[in-house]
């Protein structure tokens, strides 16, 4: 992709103001963690729209390198009333594992992991709320080279 993602609204229906306002605040969500996290080091490595169904949960198998810094964000639907992310890695178990709630409001989160072991790591999100069809985001960066990957001679 070319760096700035944009979703649109099609396949959620009804298209009312209430979802053209959640594409709206998702796609600048979006656009400003790109932003962010490229002015701190980091490439993007990885970006994808995940199509989802309400409280159905979506595996991404993702390679990693051993001692490599990468850097999660997830994007939910801006309606969603629960999120939850997990990451995975067959032999060790749960990783990393995050969740959001009604109170707090918060429809993404972003977590920083260096991998231990070079392999395939699965990223498991899920999203509760209003939309049949949630929208959905991930991004993950890795750290430049210029910043040295923990473990390395440098």
């Amino acid at each position: 992709m070319n760096g700035f993602a944009q979703v649109s609204s099609s396949g959620q229906e009804p298209m009312g103001s209430t979802l053209a306002d959640n594409v709206k605040v998702f796609n600048e969500t979006i656009n400003e963690a790109i932003k962010v996290h490229t002015s701190h080091d980091f490439s993007l490595f990885k970006e994808q729209r995940i199509p989802m169904k309400d409280k159905i949960g979506n595996i991404i198998n993702i390679h990693l390198e051993a001692g490599q810094w990468y850097h999660f964000v997830f994007v939910g639907d801006p309606s969603c009333k629960k999120l939850k992310v997990t990451l995975f890695k067959e032999g060790i178990g749960d990783l990393v594992s995050d969740r959001t709630g009604d109170k707090n409001e918060e429809y993404a989160t972003e977590f920083s992991f260096i991998a231990p072991i070079t392999g395939v790591y699965e990223f498991t999100c899920m999203q509760k709320g209003e939309m049949p069809k949630p929208l959905a985001y991930l991004m993950l960066f890795k750290k430049n080279a210029s910043a040295p990957a923990i473990g390395s001679n440098q």
